[in-house]
């Protein structure tokens, strides 16, 4: 049964790949996500006790995943951008991921039967549906989905050893570099370009992530600019100057005396000059 608590995720009738116009070319390359997933053609093998995804759109700022729910279906991201939080005690959102094209989504919810986060579409997004009562059978009919899963659960380690080097940082200008050159990461790895990237989340949402104050993802946006690092227009930044980010990136502790303080620090060319601030 699909989850149908929000009246804008909305079931479609695909069973199929979605047609050309709802992925853009530069995030497939070579396959869809679903055809990474579930292969094509003749490696694709739906039976009677094994249902074929079932496509669902999900729009802007829409819950596809709620804490505390009933889990009953575990999603794979077609095309859009989700964001993964939990809410404290206090009220507080604390934004504990960002999902893209290609990653799975609600698998928490095998262990105890609720779901253990909220997932929000940072765009229209478009996901598969599979009921998790039918993942037993799809893993055996499939072995390409059987690998997918485990390598996405391998990828959730990942990502968060991702998250403790991100905090790892004292400062809010090298955890800001290290998200960057995250993203950048995972844009490459979606076949999209590392150096152009559009974020969708808000700033709000980066520094709930990072664990900083709003105003310093901000700050330290204008400063990477300053430095030459970066080019921000609105939520697309160009990453000018990769090798310098990364050199801010690798320093860990402290400002006196180390190299990525001196990396901002240092004058650029004017071919390097470059100015802007993040969008809310």
């Amino acid at each position: 049964m699909l989850d149908t608590i929000d009246p804008i995720f909305l079931p479609t009738t695909l069973r199929t790949p979605p047609a050309a116009q709802d992925v853009q070319p530069a995030q497939c390359p070579h396959a869809s996500p679903f055809e990474r997933w579930f292969g094509q053609g003749e490696r694709a093998h739906w039976s009677a006790s094994v249902a074929a995804p079932v496509a669902c759109r999900v729009a802007r700022q829409a819950a596809l995943l709620r804490e505390g729910a009933c889990a009953r279906n575990v999603y794979v991201v077609q095309a859009g951008d989700f964001k993964v939080s939990r809410m404290a005690e206090d009220g507080y959102e604390q934004v504990l991921d960002f999902a893209v094209a290609g990653e799975v989504l609600g698998l928490e919810g095998l262990a105890g039967g609720r779901t253990l986060a909220t997932v929000e579409a940072l765009q229209d997004s478009l996901v598969y549906a599979i009921p998790i009562h039918d993942l037993r059978g799809l893993r055996a009919a499939n072995p390409l989905f059987d690998e997918r899963l485990q390598q996405s659960l391998s990828a959730q380690w990942g990502r968060m050893r991702d998250l403790a080097w991100l905090t790892g940082a004292v400062g809010s200008d090298r955890r800001t570099a290290r998200f960057l050159l995250l993203m950048a990461r995972r844009m490459a790895e979606r076949g999209m370009s590392a150096s152009r990237l559009h974020l969708t989340m808000r700033r709000r949402d980066i520094a709930s992530y990072l664990g900083l104050a709003h105003e310093s993802v901000s700050r330290s946006m204008t400063a990477l600019a300053a430095a030459g690092l970066l080019k921000v227009l609105g939520r697309e930044v160009q990453i000018i100057d990769m090798e310098g980010l990364r050199l801010l990136a690798s320093s860990t502790r402290g400002h006196g005396g180390e190299a990525g303080a001196a990396t901002l620090a240092a004058p650029r060319s004017p071919r390097h000059s470059a100015t802007g601030s993040y969008a809310h």
